[in-house]
């Protein structure tokens, strides 16, 4: 039997698709949203190739320069038939996630030097 799905929210810019996090709750309830933020646990987990050049084709079909990815993982995650798609936010929170400063940069760096979306000209 497979292990229950794992949720991992996915800040997926441009640039910087490798910043995913797996986000589990120490209960192992698949919504972690409901429990303890304070107890969540945060892993960095890598992004198969595959699942990395469908993220950029996404933000390039609609414009845009992020989104929070969300995805189940009904294994390993080691091949892209583990990671199952939920939702894109394209104004997702990311604040909280323990890497935020990373984030924080890949940001500035995108507002700062590119000529697409408003950013620096």
């Amino acid at each position: 039997m497979p292990p229950p799905p794992r949720k991992v929210s996915l800040g997926a810019q441009t640039r910087h698709p490798d910043q995913a996090q797996q986000i589990a709750a120490p209960d192992g309830a698949l919504d972690w949203r409901r429990g303890d933020w304070d107890a969540l646990r945060h892993a960095p987990v890598a992004v198969p190739a595959a699942i990395e050049a469908a993220l950029h084709s996404y933000l390039n079909a609609f414009g845009l320069v992020f989104g929070c990815f969300d995805f189940a993982l009904t294994g390993d995650g080691d091949i892209p038939q583990d990671w199952v798609f939920n939702e894109c936010n394209p104004n997702g929170q990311w604040g909280w996630l323990p890497d935020a400063a990373d984030i924080t940069t890949a940001f500035a760096d995108i507002l700062s030097t590119s000529t697409e979306g408003g950013g620096a000209r």
